[in-house]
């Protein structure tokens, strides 16, 4: 990271940026070249947690290759100056690495939805037979990184 002043490396308030943001960007990439998508997201003791549909093109690309990156911001506002040039953000982001990996048992799949509901405050249930014809997606986190420019 170029301005070390800004990083964040606690992992607490990394993880109040995760718990405060609505989306999560992943990046993922097939044959074709990168490709990145905003999803709804869980996070829970060091994975994320996500949901698709069982086929499309984020569904190739981590059939391609597990491998991902991902990023989301929270407390994000664009300060304005007299040139466009001088303009600049206050944020707090995350941007991370890891391996996505397909949830294959209902426990497994029940457990990501949850950590999804729960990041979103639902408290309904999930019921089982639901999750057969959905896929659930969990990142086992490499690494991650945050930074901030806040006034």
């Amino acid at each position: 990271m170029r301005r070390y002043e800004k990083e964040i490396t606690d992992l607490r308030e990394i993880e109040e940026i995760l718990d405060a943001s609505s989306v999560l960007y992943l990046g993922a990439a097939d044959r074709d070249g990168p490709y990145v998508v905003p999803l709804c997201f869980g996070y829970h003791s060091g994975s994320i947690f996500f949901h698709s549909a069982s086929e499309g093109k984020k569904i190739r690309c981590l059939d391609y290759c597990s491998s991902v990156s991902f990023s989301c911001t929270s407390e994000f506002r664009i300060i304005q100056k007299d040139a466009p040039c001088r303009w600049t953000l206050e944020f707090r982001s995350i941007s991370g690495y890891g391996t996505a990996r397909r949830l294959a048992s209902l426990e497994e799949k029940h457990h990501g939805m949850c950590c999804i509901m729960e990041h979103y405050r639902h408290t309904g249930t999930m019921d089982f037979p639901s999750l057969k014809s959905t896929e659930v997606y969990c990142i086992d986190i490499a690494s991650m990184t945050g930074k901030k420019s806040l006034a």
